[in-house]
């Protein structure tokens, strides 16, 4: 390492002053491209990063005003509904809506409710077939989650469903 060192020593000193210069001048120039590149790198990452956030505060204020106005609906029961089973009537509603396929399965609990699994749903037709749940058949999301897939429009969902309380 020092012989290497000691022979780029004698080489810098046998450079003429012009040389040294323009050498430094590269340098120089190398290092502020190198600076000025990494920082574009960087802030066009911040840019796209910032501009997903704003998307997802769009989206959920969409989903917290759509939520708003399920709920000012409320459940209208028809005759006969609340004889039936939770899990026929989530079954029937997810393939009125088309998401037969995109049910992974569906869970009862003790408590009555039902935890239906959904991948790779088109989530207009999951509002749909919930809103028509509650509509239809006075039946209610108590909990869930949702998440985007890469593809636009579709979605994981693990929702719990239960009966309204009259």
């Amino acid at each position: 390492m020092k012989a290497l060192r000691a022979r780029l020593a004698a080489w810098w000193t046998g450079l003429q002053e012009r040389e040294r210069k323009v050498l430094l001048a590269g340098a120089a120039a190398f290092g502020l491209i190198l600076v000025g590149g990494s920082l574009l790198t960087l802030d066009q990452r911040l840019g796209a990063t910032r501009e997903r956030v704003a998307q997802k505060h769009r989206d959920l204020e969409f989903v917290q005003s759509a939520t708003a106005e399920i709920l000012a609906a409320g459940p209208i029961s028809t005759p006969g509904a609340a004889s039936e089973p939770l899990v026929v009537l989530a079954d029937r509603a997810a393939r009125q809506a088309g998401l037969t396929e995109s049910l992974a399965g569906t869970e009862s609990a003790s408590d009555g409710s039902l935890r239906a699994s959904f991948r790779g749903a088109s989530f207009d037709a999951l509002a749909g077939m919930l809103m028509a749940l509650a509509q239809q058949s006075a039946v209610v999301v108590k909990s869930g989650s949702v998440e985007a897939t890469a593809e636009p429009g579709r979605v994981n969902a693990s929702i719990v469903l239960r009966a309204a309380t009259p």
